[in-house]
């Protein structure tokens, strides 16, 4: 239902699955919901030169969704962070042999045209991901 993040150095932080949890009504202030604009982001290293923990936790649970979307299918990733992030845990996971899908990137200031798998932002208030048309589509935490 959750991935929880606690390191004694860092923010607690729990991310709770969307499809598995709902919201119920509460007496109180109405908490607004930030644009997509407006969300912040994690830089992807921390201090010491290590990934961040919420980097970790994130790019795992998408890795996940992307394991089950592929079909077990190679998979192409972008240049870049997302092939750091995903290549090695790609070239260990699924079959050898040239891709057959391609994951491309969706969000804000992206073109909206995606004719692979989608990697795209989910948003951290409401749990809604990025609106796009791929035939697949894989949750990346919004500030990741």
């Amino acid at each position: 239902m959750a991935t929880r993040v606690d390191d004694c150095g860092f923010w607690q932080v729990v991310w709770l699955e969307p499809d598995s949890v709902r919201p119920v009504a509460v007496d109180g202030p109405v908490q607004l919901v930030m644009d997509w604009e407006e969300l912040p982001s994690t830089p992807p290293v921390d201090q010491r030169g290590f990934w961040s923990s919420p980097w970790e936790a994130a790019v795992a649970v998408a890795l996940a969704h992307l394991l089950v979307v592929s079909g077990g299918k190679r998979v192409s990733v972008p240049a870049g962070l997302v092939a750091e992030a995903f290549r090695r845990a790609i070239d260990g996971l699924l079959s050898a042999g040239p891709p057959e899908r391609r994951l491309v990137l969706a969000g804000l200031g992206l073109s909206a045209a995606i004719t692979g798998i989608a990697l795209v932002p989910r948003h951290p208030q409401t749990g809604e991901v990025w609106p796009c048309d791929a035939g697949a589509v894989v949750p990346l935490a919004a500030d990741v």
